[in-house]
């Protein structure tokens, strides 16, 4: 055995040697474009997004573009404090842990950020007849309005330092970064302002369509039977059902009033309903018979 020699096949050996210069030459491309504590911006989170009130931890957004949409992350960090007893917390007491939070987002539209404003603009606000300017309306139901600041995501891990959660957050970015990394990340400047206003113009254009379309979409959905959503029940189908009956709405239209497609009208809606309705009603009967000396009562009686 200390005399064997080995031979390899010289196609094999090139082979190897291309392989492993491909992978350094990966590596040097990833170390590159990794992201760093420069691309992370973290940002103070406040109860109910009033900077005047106590602040609940911090948070970063990261995003990209991809096939003419904005996509992006958001990583939270909650502040976990101390308790003098359950649910009652002082105003100094000190933070115990910080809770790692990361949130997926794949068509971001309006404001890359949470419009917050101070317990005066509020009382301001709600003195008037509009209680809150058009465009936190229009953003009421999009990406990130004010209500998104607590929708934290999915949990991470707990740290018992800020530091040691935001590395994690960096290195967790750079492992599952979804596309995101130095070169292909967005800044927030002023070209992302003048497309958060080009949006806002596709989506009045597009609600445009459906109120002079809709009678077409419901039609539509009716006769398909499929619930409008995009990832169960034939939303595929039902789209495809919906742009050849209205072929003047085109797909990107038809993605930004999905949410607003009603799905009470479809067949198989109207039938769940009425057996819930027909399980209610014999239920109540069934009570009934149980206890004959309570007094009669109609079902619309016992809903109100």
């Amino acid at each position: 055995m200390e005399h064997l020699e080995r031979y390899d096949y010289i196609g094999s050996v090139l082979y190897r040697e291309r392989m492993e210069r491909e992978m350094a030459e990966r590596r040097k491309k990833r170390e590159k474009e990794k992201l760093t504590e420069n691309e992370f911006n973290w940002k103070p989170m406040h109860v109910n997004n009033i900077p005047d009130n106590s602040e609940m931890g911090v948070y970063a957004l990261l995003m990209r573009r991809n096939d003419g949409k904005i996509k992006g992350v958001k990583y939270s960090i909650l502040y976990q404090y101390e308790e003098h007893s359950p649910m009652l917390i002082y105003s100094d007491a000190k933070v115990e842990a910080y809770i790692l939070f990361y949130a997926d987002y794949d068509d971001i539209i309006g404001p890359w950020d949470y419009h917050s404003v101070s317990r005066q603009e509020c009382a301001e606000l709600y003195g008037k007849e509009n209680h809150f300017p058009p465009e936190l309306a229009y953003y009421d139901w999009i990406t990130f309005s004010d209500g998104d600041i607590h929708n934290f995501g999915r949990f991470l891990r707990t740290f018992q330092s800020l530091e040691e959660a935001k590395a994690y957050a960096m290195y967790y970015a750079n492992v599952n970064s979804g596309g995101i990394n130095k070169e292909t990340i967005l800044k927030q400047e002023e070209e992302s302002r003048i497309e958060d206003h080009v949006n806002r113009i596709a989506h009045y254009e597009a609600y445009q369509m459906y109120r002079k379309y809709y009678k077409k979409i419901l039609d539509a959905i009716s006769e398909e039977n499929c619930f409008p959503d995009s990832c169960s029940g034939g939303g595929v189908y039902l789209r495809e059902a919906i742009l050849k009956k209205v072929p003047e709405i085109t797909e990107e239209q038809l993605r930004m009033i999905w949410r607003e497609l009603p799905f009470v009208i479809e067949k198989r809606t109207q039938d769940w309903i009425e057996r819930e309705k027909q399980f209610s009603e014999n239920y109540i009967r069934k009570a009934k018979k149980r206890k004959p000396g309570k007094t009669k009562r109609t079902a619309d009686q016992i809903g109100k």
